[in-house]
């Protein structure tokens, strides 16, 4: 398992955590999973944009970029979310 601390309403941040993780893995290894788990809401008093970017356009971020690292045949994406 490898966790990554990744600031998901960031472009730069998303890309060097895959270009990373990328060359971490080798051209020979793939992802069995990406697990979208960012969230933030009105009860973290984030603004309505805040809460977008990173509830919507964030996971977006984290598959376009990690996508080609996920297995072709059996990878998964995984998104959690919360009502909270």
């Amino acid at each position: 398992v490898e966790l990554l601390n990744i600031d998901v309403s960031d472009e730069a941040s998303v890309k060097s955590a895959a270009t990373s993780l990328s060359e971490t893995l080798g051209p020979d290894k793939k992802l069995y999973a990406i697990v979208n788990n960012a969230g933030t809401g009105i009860a973290h008093e984030s603004s309505v944009s805040q809460i977008l970017d990173t509830n919507t356009r964030g996971p977006k971020r984290v598959v376009d970029n990690f996508l080609p690292l996920l297995n072709p045949i059996g990878g998964r994406i995984v998104n959690l979310g919360s009502g909270g």
